[in-house]
């Protein structure tokens, strides 16, 4: 699982690296898959390939990238992971593209803030539904709906147990790995933030 976090993050630092202004999100998504299977991935990730939204499409949680094409001013959502010797791994990160709005940016902060505040509360024993409720309280204080999970368990299959949710009484226990995403999305934008953690000894990010 740690090297197919490493694949997905050489990717999204490729991403990071480019100017994108002027390409489609298909184009943008080809790039990045090219980058994720050069380095070593079995299969396009989660089998139809990343999640590369921009501008007002990032409104959309679960999209496929069309033939739009990226702005200066521009949000941008993206959503990958790879593969390697079976097991996946998963990220997001929304990226900035050129002179973004006040109000783009502070959700974009704010988003990925607190995944990292998030990430500080769970250790081993931790109740699950706590996790999830920190995050929908947080969201609903900045005045947003959340809608959707906080998170999946992740391995052998892109979306497996646990499901970081509020009906879960599950404990975080040793050997689980899962993502943390927590996302805001409005009527003309939206932002996530997530990375893969494996639960061990020690809590390590692997996508970070």
């Amino acid at each position: 699982m740690e090297k197919s976090a490493r694949i997905a993050l050489l990717a999204m630092r490729k991403a990071e690296s480019m100017d994108p202004v002027g390409m489609t999100e298909l184009e943008l998504a080809a790039e990045i898959e090219y980058e994720i299977r050069k380095n070593g991935s079995e299969s396009t990730p989660f089998g139809s390939g990343i999640i590369c939204l921009s501008g007002k499409n990032t409104k959309y949680i679960h999209a496929f990238p069309s033939e739009k094409k990226i702005q200066d001013g521009d949000l941008l959502v993206l959503d990958m992971g790879a593969v390697y010797n079976g097991y996946n791994s998963d990220m997001t990160r929304t990226l900035e593209i050129g002179g973004v709005g006040k109000e783009e940016r502070e959700i974009a902060e704010f988003t990925k803030n607190l995944k990292e505040e998030a990430l500080d509360g769970i250790e081993v024993g931790g109740k699950i539904s706590e996790i999830h409720k920190f995050i929908e309280d947080k969201i609903k204080k900045k005045g947003h709906k959340f809608y959707h999970l906080s998170g999946h368990g992740v391995g052998l299959e892109i979306h497996e147990k646990p499901s970081i949710s509020p009906q879960k009484l599950d404990v975080f226990q040793k050997g689980m790995a899962f993502t943390i995403e927590p996302g805001i999305y409005t009527k003309s934008f939206g932002a996530r933030s997530e990375d893969t953690i494996i639960l061990d000894n020690k809590k390590k990010v692997v996508t970070s």
